[in-house]
């Protein structure tokens, strides 16, 4: 075999390896802790400020009512009065898996395409060595 194929093939398997190397440590990664159904930002976390904080101290004049906040205010222009939000829908299970299991598969292919070509150069050097 020539320089240029082994140095081809040598590239190759390293970026395959080191490809499969990286989608198992994502696979691990993105799997699901189970606590709140995915993944969560820190500021989701933080607690809801106290309510003594909102209330003025005694003594204090309290401040005026918002706008919106009074019952007899007229609703704002473009707000609709008796909009309703629908709760969204529990997260599906199979679906938080999805992404471990692709990162899988992808460290898989890799794995297996490195076997091979690894199976590939000892067949080569075992033609070499019958020469």
């Amino acid at each position: 075999m020539s320089g240029v194929l082994r140095w081809v093939g040598r590239v190759l398997f390293l970026s395959l390896a080191g490809f499969a190397t990286l989608s198992i440590i994502g696979s691990i990664a993105a799997i699901p802790s189970g606590g709140t159904g995915g993944r969560t930002l820190l500021a989701d976390r933080a607690p809801a400020p106290p309510e003594e904080a909102a209330r003025p101290m005694p003594g204090e004049p309290a401040a005026p009512e918002p706008e919106a906040a009074r019952p007899d205010a007229a609703p704002a222009p473009g707000d609709v009065a008796d909009a309703t939000v629908a709760a969204a829908p529990p997260p599906d299970p199979a679906a938080r898996w999805l992404e471990p299991i692709s990162y899988a598969l992808i460290a898989i292919a890799a794995l297996l395409g490195a076997i091979l070509l690894a199976l590939w150069r000892i067949g080569d050097a075992i033609r070499d060595v019958r020469r």
